[in-house]
Order: structure tokens, then C-alpha cells, then sequence
């Protein structure tokens, strides 16, 4: 369960990073849409 604990803190801050990337370029190009790619291991 360690893994997944990690796992899931290491995906939560990779979306809170993608959010402020995305609120930046809204504020720069009036509207954004942020693609995240990738995966959380089981």
C-alpha cells in the first residue's frame, strides 16, 4: 500500500502542476485546455 500512497501523491501534484500551467495559459490566451498523459501504476 506504500506504492499506492506514493503513486497517488506523485499523481495529485503532477495535476496540481497541470492546473496552474493551465490557469497561466488561460490568463495568457483567454482559454486552455490541458491534455495530461500518462498513467498511475496499480
Amino acid at each position: 500500500m506504500k506504492f499506492l500512497r506514493k503513486d497517488r501523491e506523485y499523481f495529485d501534484n503532477f495535476m496540481e502542476y497541470a492546473e496552474r500551467i493551465k490557469e497561466i495559459a488561460e490568463r495568457i490566451l483567454g482559454e486552455a485546455e490541458v491534455l495530461v498523459f500518462g498513467s498511475v501504476a496499480d
